[in-house]
C-alpha cells in the first residue's frame, strides 16, 4: 500500500483483519481501511469485497493475506468481482499459493488480470519443478499465460514479463526481460512493494490514444481494445523497470548486502523522476 502511495496512487484503500487497523493507521495514515473479523460472515465479507473493487481502478491481492477461511473468501469475491467489472487485479504471495490450492480460483483469470510469483511460487502454480522454471523461465511463464490468457510477471535474478498484445480470440503474448535491479533486491517484501508499484501504474494508465496514433504513424492498424490490452503489459514492464531502478538506488546508498525492502520503498520517489 505505502509503495503505491509513493508510486501515485491517488487514493488506498486497504482491507485487512480488524486486529491489523492501528498498526496500517500508524505506518500509513493516508490510507482507508475496511476490517473483517476473525468467523466473520460470508455475506459480509462479500459485500465490502464488492463495494471496494467497484470503487477501484486496480485491486491487489495476496501480500500478508494468508491461507485462512477469510482470506480464502475475499480471494474468490476479490477476483470474481474484477473480472465482472473488468477492473485490473494484481495477485501475489498468499493469493497465488491460495489459486495453486484451489484451482477452481482460475475461472476468474481475466485479460487484466497480473499474477507475480517469483519461483517457488510458480513451482506450486504451475505444478512444475523450479528446477526446470529456473531454466528456461522465458518457456515457463510463456506457456502460463498462454494457457490463461493473462498477464505473467516471473520473478528470478533476470525478471520476465509475459504480456497480452492482441487478438479477440486467443492470447499472443509479448515478451519483456527487464533490465533494472540487482541480487540485493532478493530480500523479504520487496516483491510486495513491486505490486504496489504496478498498482500505481496500471491505475495512472497509459494514453491509449496516443499509442493508437504512433501505431497508425508506423502503419500498424490496430483497435482501441487491442491497444488497452497491451496498455496493460506496457504498464506492468515500467513498473517493473521501476522497481529495479529504486532497488538500483537503494544498493548505492546501502551496499548490495544490506538492501531491504523499505529501502527500495524509500527510493521510489527519486526513481519515479528519472524514468
Amino acid at each position: 500500500a505505502m509503495a503505491a502511495c509513493r508510486t501515485g496512487a491517488g487514493l488506498i484503500r486497504v482491507i485487512t483483519h480488524e486486529n491489523n487497523r492501528s498498526l496500517i493507521y500508524d505506518k500509513l495514515p493516508e490510507a482507508m481501511i475496511d476490517v473483517y473479523a476473525t468467523d466473520e460472515d460470508e455475506s459480509d465479507i462479500e459485500k465490502m469485497v464488492n463495494k471496494a473493487v467497484s470503487m477501484a481502478d486496480v485491486i491487489v491481492i495476496g501480500p500478508g493475506l494468508s491461507k485462512g477461511r477469510e482470506a480464502v473468501l475475499l480471494m474468490r469475491y476479490a477476483m470474481s468481482a474484477s473480472k465482472a467489472l473488468s477492473k485490473h487485479i494484481i495477485i501475489d504471495a498468499d493469493g497465488l499459493n491460495i489459486i495453486s490450492e484451489d484451482v477452481t480460483l482460475k475461472q476468474y483469470y481475466h485479460e487484466k488480470t497480473v499474477i507475480t510469483p517469483h519461483i517457488g511460487e510458480a513451482s506450486r502454480l504451475f505444478d512444475r519443478s523450479g528446477v526446470e522454471i529456473a531454466e528456461n523461465i522465458i518457456a515457463a511463464a510463456t506457456a502460463y499465460a498462454h494457457d490463461n490468457n493473462i498477464n505473467v510477471v516471473l520473478k528470478d535474478c533476470t525478471t520476465v514479463i509475459l504480456g497480452i498484445e492482441s487478438s479477440e480470440d486467443k492470447c499472443n503474448n509479448r515478451v519483456c526481460i527487464n533490465t533494472s535491479g540487482n541480487a540485493g533486491m532478493a530480500t523479504g517484501g520487496s516483491g510486495d512493494v513491486l505490486t504496489g508499484i504496478i498498482a500505481a501504474v496500471l491505475a495512472g494508465g497509459l494514453d491509449v490514444k496516443k499509442m493508437q496514433e504512433y501505431k497508425r504513424l508506423c502503419g500498424e492498424g490496430v483497435s482501441e481494445s487491442e491497444l488497452e490490452r497491451e496498455s496493460t503489459y506496457l504498464g506492468v514492464a515500467v513498473a517493473v523497470y521501476l522497481h529495479g531502478r529504486a532497488g538500483d538506488m537503494a544498493k548505492r546508498l546501502c551496499g548490495e548486502t544490506s538492501v531491504t525492502a523499505t529501502d527500495i520503498l524509500n527510493n521510489i520517489p527519486v526513481a519515479v523522476q528519472l524514468v
